[in-house]
């Protein structure tokens, strides 16, 4: 008997023996073949017969080599129903089919009965020759029955709370079984031992179960082990499924069988598990298979491992009609498609977009790795043919949107409006009405509207009253789809078969009706359009209405305003010549009759004189006021400094008398008229002089200013004595003093100062200064157009 398990290295190397590399020489390889110790058989894939032999192979077969070609295994193995023909070409067409099988066998060689393992392996090469590899391990299973013998002897298998065990006689008569099996079944030892097994309660589920068994006891009576899976019912009722294992047990001494072992282990939740698995499988691959998306799998060499998804009938493909083809022979005109897998399979996850005939993909390429080299990539495709039509035509409303707000009458709204219908939304026969004096009034429409209609000019259509379902449906202030519109009674346009009619409130302004001839449905991409323009049409008309209004009001105001200022230059002029009379009367009077008066009448005088000299002091300050517009200058490049050092020039001699001290930072470039910024700059600092120093203070005045986000911040600070509250209101105002200090002016420098800064479009405001004393602040724009903010 020869026992090769000595040889299990070797034999593991003749495993690489099945198809020689090209670069061994065929004869080296015959030579390695013949001289390997393991027993090894060549067999034809298709017959399962022996076709070759090396010596250790027809020695372990106990025959001659010359004499092995066209035999079968069974040929050598004992008779018996276990080990046949067909179940070794079973085996053999195992191996060609998957590579790989295994078998356990016996082989009779004449005195002696061996047990094997036999290793089925594919040539992989272009012939159909299966090799076997065969293995000796008689000892070994003769060692191993012994110590399964023991083992029931020991009751330890029977133990087991995982197992049904049963030990038969080699007739199938259950010698005894475990408890585990009996409280299965709910059954006394008595009821079963010494019944034929496959008879016995827990095999009547299911014939095939007991049919499976009882071949599997023959089989093992001449020496076989067999596995098959069976259906139980428990005491409950409830079914149980097991996977069994039938087995001879040998009397080592006489080498033969004389014994079974029947093993059984619950399975149930393992076999739920694994259905469950091949029921999401099945849903998983059915969904795929739905999906309205493309989803593959590409191998390193970038061919197809699987395709599917319901993308796939929008390129007229069938779920899997791609597998096995090459992405380059597949889409090799694509070339960003073959350029992105590349990329994939050099690592990268890729995202990208592609038009294939007109069709539209997003697509996805992520990179699976094994060992930091590319496995596969897994790939997803999605159609967004029309996700980018319904984003184009987004985005072409949101640009054409913008032209409603640069139309500055209703007709330029409206002729925009239906624009859009026609080029973004798709809908030819549009017309506008606008709502005036409780009647929706025709004002445009479209070519096709006005041919649908047989009119030549747009007012030429019907208007519509209260009662018809059109102004229903402009009252209503919601979308309104009318179908089949003559069969309405109500419709205001009886005279013209519409299929469908779509009507569009444009907020209290007006209706947009958009028809067809035919009966159609709008979808509701279509609707969130309408919507979108209806409140974008709505925001453009109140806009156009209150420019309108502003318009005229403004022009109201602009003539007001050059009237005010006509009537305070006249006023002032015009009482100039009275003024100057009544001052030349009084001085005369003083001259020739001043030493006649008494002290009371001298006092009188004195009162007259001073009122006309307050009144032309008033009169020259009103046209002053006046002259900020009629002689007002255009605006310029200004650059304050040499501006603020001219009026301390003109100021040095106040400055001197006042013991003053005048700072001023560095001042920013404006667009201004120069001779009003210097009299800003003068009214202010002389204005900080003259009444700080009534306080008894020495005058510390800092002029400075700022720039940011297109305003220049100027700032006039003194240390003086600022500005009571109660009067911080006011003093702005035509004629109103602000200070506590008597001091000569008649209050209109201020007031003069704040309608030259908003002539620029600027303001003015005080602030108390951290000292305690005042502090104007004045801004001016960067640019500005002239006179925005007179008043």
């Amino acid at each position: 008997m020869v026992d090769n398990r000595g040889n299990r290295n070797l034999l593991h190397q003749s495993n690489h023996l099945c198809m020689p590399p090209e670069s061994v020489d065929q004869s080296l390889y015959e030579e390695i073949f013949l001289s390997s110790p393991a027993s090894i058989l060549v067999h034809d894939g298709t017959t399962g017969t022996i076709v070759a032999s090396n010596p250790a192979g027809a020695d372990i077969l106990d025959v001659d080599r010359s004499t092995v070609e066209g035999m079968s295994l069974a040929d050598v193995s004992p008779d018996s129903g276990a080990f046949t023909a067909a179940r070794a070409r079973a085996a053999i067409e195992d191996a060609a089919t998957h590579g790989v099988a295994t078998l356990g066998w016996r082989i009779d060689a004449g005195e002696d009965v061996r047990s094997v393992e036999i290793t089925f392996k594919d040539s992989n090469g272009p012939s159909d020759r299966v090799f076997a590899f065969i293995e000796d391990v008689t000892r070994f299973r003769n060692r191993e029955a012994q110590l399964r013998t023991r083992r029931l002897q020991r009751s330890t298998v029977f133990d087991s709370p995982q197992l049904f065990v049963g030990l038969l006689d080699t007739d199938g008569m259950l010698l005894e079984a475990n408890e585990t099996a009996l409280e299965f079944a709910d059954l006394e030892r008595d009821e079963v031992v010494g019944e034929y097994f496959p008879s016995t309660p827990w095999w009547q589920e299911e014939a095939t179960d007991r049919e499976q068994l009882a071949e599997a006891i023959t089989e093992a009576k001449d020496g076989a082990e067999t596995t098959f899976f069976a259906t139980h019912r428990n005491s409950d009722g409830e079914r149980a499924e097991a996977r069994v294992l039938v087995r001879p047990v040998y009397d080592e001494a006489r080498d033969e069988v004389v014994n079974i072992i029947v093993e059984g282990m619950d399975v149930t939740e393992q076999v739920r598990r694994e259905q469950q698995l091949r029921d999401r499988n099945e849903e998983l691959n059915t969904l795929l298979d739905n999906v309205p998306v493309v989803l593959f799998k590409l191998d390193p060499e970038g061919v197809f491992q699987r395709s599917t998804g319901r993308g796939l009938q929008s390129l007229g493909l069938e779920p899997g009609e791609l597998v096995g083809a090459s992405i380059h022979d597949a889409f090799g005109d694509y070339g960003s498609i073959t350029d992105s897998v590349e990329r994939a399979l050099g690592g990268e996850e890729i995202r990208s977009t592609i038009e294939i005939e007109g069709t539209v993909y997003e697509t996805w390429y992520r990179p699976v790795f094994e060992s930091d080299e590319v496995r596969e990539i897994i790939g997803i495709a999605r159609d967004v043919t029309e996700l980018k039509r319904r984003e184009d035509r987004f985005r072409k409303l949101s640009q054409a949107t913008a032209d409603l707000f640069t139309a500055e009458t209703v007709d330029g709204v409206a002729e925009t409006i239906l624009d859009i219908t026609v080029d973004i939304i798709g809908q030819d026969m549009a017309a506008y009405r606008c709502y005036e004096e409780g009647v929706l009034t025709p004002v445009t429409a479209t070519e096709g509207a006005m041919a649908f209609a047989d009119v030549d000019t747009p007012t030429e259509l019907s208007t519509m009253a209260d009662g018809t379902d059109e102004m229903a449906a402009f009252k209503s202030g919601e979308q309104r789809v009318i179908h089949e519109s003559q069969s309405h009674e109500t419709i205001g346009l009886p005279d013209i078969p519409l299929g469908t009619m779509l009507c569009v409130p444009i907020g209290s302004h007006g209706l947009l009706t958009v028809g067809s001839s035919e009966e159609v449905d709008h979808s509701d991409i279509d609707q969130y359009l309408f919507r979108i323009l209806e409140q974008t049409a709505t925001a453009a008309l109140d806009r156009v209405k209150r420019d309108a209004e502003l318009a005229v009001h403004r022009e109201e105001l602009e003539q007001s305003n050059e009237n005010l200022q006509q009537f305070a230059y006249v006023a002032s002029h015009d009482l100039q010549e009275p003024l100057r009379m009544v001052s030349s009367y009084i001085d005369l009077l003083d001259s020739e009759y001043g030493d006649e008066l008494d002290e009371e009448a001298s006092e009188y005088m004195d009162f007259a004189v001073d009122g006309a000299r307050r009144m032309q002091a008033m009169i020259d300050s009103l046209l002053q006021y006046a002259r900020v517009q009629t002689r007002a200058q255009g605006f310029e490049t200004v650059d304050p400094n040499p501006i603020v050092e001219e009026t301390l020039d003109a100021l040095q001699l106040q400055i001197e008398e006042t013991d003053a001290t005048v700072t001023t930072g560095s001042l920013p470039t404006i667009e201004a008229d120069p001779d009003q910024i210097g009299q800003v700059f003068q009214n202010l600092i002389r204005n900080a002089l003259t009444y700080t120093s009534a306080s008894d203070v020495s005058p510390d005045i800092s002029v400075t200013g700022s720039r940011s986000d297109g305003i220049v911040t100027f700032a006039v600070v003194d240390n003086g004595p600022g500005v009571p509250e109660r009067a911080r209101e006011d003093i702005f105002e035509i004629f109103e003093r602000g200070g506590e200090y008597d001091s000569q002016g008649t209050g209109i420098g201020l007031a003069v100062c704040r309608r030259i800064v908003r002539r620029h479009d600027g303001e003015m405001w005080f602030e108390e200064a951290d000292s305690g004393g005042a502090k104007f602040v004045f801004t001016i724009p960067t640019t500005q157009t002239e006179g925005l903010n007179d008043d």
